[in-house]
């Protein structure tokens, strides 16, 4: 060996064992991470909506060579689309990996920012590990912790429930943007130390400002939230760190609109690369999912209309404090390197929680605390913690607390090692199923029914899970989530798609399995009055409804005998009525709205920012949940078709402009040309009891009207006449006169006449 590389093979152990307890820390956190995954993602397990498949779908497609963006979308972002994939991969690439891939993605990710956080205030990387293994086995070992001490606050009980598990949309996973936008920045100021601060050219001092621009736009690729909400708040961060180092205001203004454009041109950069040329694709999905974003998603509860609706909660207000503080340390001491790492960091995490939680809420309506709320207690946990260790005097103490955490996480560790050994040797719980390369011990005999009923055809799902995966498919539009197409364009080539398409079936999630089946019915009325025209069930299983197209002429279609009447109930409220001649007729209404909702002229009205219709059902309701399920919300400007259930003959919805206070109503015409009935005119079986004559439906609300007044029943192609209908605890009893016949084939609807 010569003699420079054993100097720098000595040099390299001497770094290693110089920082061994680091090292090790670090070493011992990822076994942590890596145990907790196994633990929790142990069974290839699924949720139809909204769930695990949200994360694989695009995992899924990217690795079979489809190209982001063109054939399809990551509604979650390219971070979320690349970080996946690598760890799915690298857990083995099936469905169970990427169970394995996003729950360590989301606790590492949790890991981080304690790292990152306790790394920033304790000043020693070190001490900053110890704090993070410490912390990360007191909550995987003493759940108690977060149960009844935080008891008193939800919203950090939901915050670090979803530090252990990606949830929906993989919440925590996507804020770790802001960990990694650090830690990109960390590496650069290393590179800058190393390689370029003892040159001397003309524009070195504005390389720091460059960089993190060029982070900045890295950022906003990663995701529409916590991506957008880095991307913003390192561009304040670069020009308040300008105005901090310079005392110029025209500076930081021009290091401002410099950072804005030197980042669009990062995140062009990036966007091209990462979808391989199709920055137009993730332009026109992620600003066409904003603009529907404003009005889409359902939420009964809050809704911002006025610029004067950011939150300004106590924990959102304690944050946005702690920002504030944190940006007079930064200024008072001149935006030094040393106060950057001790104050900056804490700003810029807290400032971009801060952003997002109100961007969401403005924009989308809805509610994003879980990261924000980990951030800030995190933040106050360690802040506190480096007050105690300064009055900690005792060395004695101090290596006690370290030897103490050191065995706390050891023996967690070993415990769950063994119970993840025990369960390796004894074989896991449940049924192996291939496709999904693990154990299922949830909706498995569902899947494979679903599989021997399709026999290899093709099928259009409007939430596309494991049983494409089962079927070795895709779903043909390349959005995955029927809640995803959102936007003109990304809708009507969704509809164009399922007109077109050659499938044999659609795939619809049942009424009965989720209450939110009723509101993806409205929000998507442009896909549902399609398929009910179109379409009628032939099969079912626990969780999702088949329909094939009309053959017979038959288009479940009604006409005439039903009356439209609307009501005037206010300047900003209508009822629109659907009055049948039959009183036994159900189904769903038809109804075309033309209307605009118009401003008032109020002081309020000077405030606001977004209007729009709320479409609420008044008559009969479904949802074991009630209205929050069956109301959905519109645009404020359009003419366009609108739901409306119509039971035993009549069925009403009321319109009303939001916010009431501020808008007025107009409607320029309202009809009614159809009502379908193929929702109520066709129920799936729970069993058959052969010797008693009867057919058995689940005893659900829609279900047992639909029935109540049931003549005849068809069933795979006879005609039954029906002697008796009992309602049960246990289901919804048809009893009918002819001894029941069975064909052998996979229907199980029956047809009520």
């Amino acid at each position: 060996m010569k003699k420079s590389d054993k100097r720098k093979k000595n040099r390299i152990w001497g770094k290693i064992l110089e920082n061994k307890a680091f090292i090790l820390g670090i070493m011992l956190m990822a076994l942590i991470c890596l145990i907790h995954t196994f633990k929790e993602a142990s069974l290839a397990n699924f949720v139809p909506i909204n769930g695990t498949f949200q994360n694989y779908n695009p995992v899924r497609r990217l690795l079979s060579g489809q190209i982001p963006f063109k054939e399809y979308a990551d509604y979650l972002g390219l971070g979320h689309l690349y970080l996946g994939t690598l760890f799915t991969v690298l857990f083995g690439g099936t469905y169970q990996s990427s169970l394995y891939a996003f729950t360590f993605l989301t606790f590492s990710g949790f890991a981080l920012f304690v790292l990152l956080i306790s790394w920033a205030v304790l000043k020693n990387k070190e001490k900053a590990v110890i704090f993070t293994t410490t912390l990360l086995t007191v909550i995987l070992i003493v759940p108690i912790f977060f149960e009844d001490v935080l008891a008193n606050s939800n919203g950090l009980l939901k915050a670090l429930h979803y530090a252990l598990m990606p949830g929906n949309s993989a919440r925590m996973m996507r804020g770790t943007i802001l960990v990694h936008a650090c830690i990109l920045i960390c590496l650069g100021y290393l590179f800058y130390t190393k390689w370029i601060q003892n040159k001397d050219f003309k524009f070195k001092k504005y390389l720091p400002y460059i960089y993190i621009a060029i982070v900045a736009g890295i950022s906003f690729s990663w995701s529409n939230d916590y991506g957008i909400g880095g991307w913003l708040c390192l561009i304040l961060m670069n020009a308040f760190l300008a105005f901090s180092r310079e005392r110029k205001i025209i500076f930081s203004i021009v290091v401002l609109l410099a950072s804005i454009l030197i980042s669009f041109v990062s995140l062009f950069v990036v966007v091209e690369i990462f979808t391989f040329g199709n920055f137009k694709g993730w332009l026109t999905f992620t600003f066409g999912t904003g603009g529907y974003q404003s009005w889409f998603f359902n939420n009964n509860y809050y809704r911002s209309y006025y610029l004067f609706d950011v939150d300004f909660s106590f924990v959102m207000l304690v944050q946005g404090l702690l920002v504030l503080i944190y940006l007079k340390k930064l200024f008072d001491a001149r935006g030094t390197v040393e106060v950057c790492r001790r104050y900056g960091i804490l700003a810029f995490i807290n400032m971009a929680c801060f952003a997002v939680v109100n961007e969401y809420r403005l924009i989308s309506n809805g509610q994003l605390y879980e990261v924000a709320l980990t951030v800030l207690l995190l933040t106050i946990l360690v802040e506190l913690f480096n007050v105690l260790n300064s009055l900690l005097e005792s060395q004695q103490l101090r290596r006690n607390f370290v030897v103490g955490s050191v065995v706390l996480s050891l023996a967690w560790v070993s415990s769950m090692a063994k119970e993840l050994m025990t369960t390796k040797i004894l074989g896991q719980s449940g049924t192996y199923v291939a496709q999904m390369g693990g154990y299922m011990t949830k909706l498995n005999n569902d899947l494979y029914a679903a599989h021997t009923f399709l026999n290899g055809e093709d099928f259009f799902a409007t939430y596309a899970t494991a049983q494409e995966l089962m079927e070795g498919k895709f779903q043909p539009t390349g959005t995955d989530y029927i809640i995803h197409a959102l936007g003109d364009k990304q809708r009507q080539d969704y509809l164009d798609a399922f007109k077109n398409g050659s499938f044999k079936y659609a795939a619809t999630i049942r009424d009965d399995y989720t209450d939110w089946s009723f509101w993806m019915q409205r929000a998507n009325w442009f896909f549902y009055r399609e398929l009910y025209q179109n379409w009628h069930p032939v099969f079912a299983n626990r969780y999702e409804t088949y329909w094939e197209r009309n053959t017979d002429g038959d288009t479940n279609t009604i006409h005439d005998g039903f009356t439209l009447k609307v009501t005037e109930l206010s300047s900003t409220s209508q009822k629109i009525e659907v009055i049948c001649n039959n009183s036994t007729v159900n189904g769903v209404a038809d109804v075309y709205v033309d209307y605009r909702v118009d401003k008032k002229g109020n002081l309020s009205s000077k405030v606001m920012f977004r209007r729009e219709l709320e479409v609420k059902n008044t008559g009969k309701l479904y949802p074991v949940g009630g209205e929050f399920y069956d109301h959905n919300h519109l645009r404020p400007v359009s003419a366009e078709y609108i739901p409306v259930e119509i039971s035993n003959g009549h069925g009403e919805v009321t319109i009303t402009s939001q916010p009431s206070h501020s808008t007025i109503l107009n409607v320029n015409e309202v009809k009614c040309d159809a009502i379908y009935s193929v929702s109520s005119r066709y129920i799936p079986l729970l069993s058959i009891n052969v010797e008693k004559k009867q057919f058995i439906v689940q005893k659900f609300a829609r279900y047992v009207n639909d029935t109540a007044e049931a003549k005849k029943v068809i069933y795979q192609g006879k005609e039954y006449t029906v002697s008796n209908v009992s309602s049960e605890d246990d289901g919804v009893y048809i009893t009918v006169e002819e001894t029941i016949e069975q064909d052998g084939s996979m229907d199980n609807f029956i047809q009520i006449r």
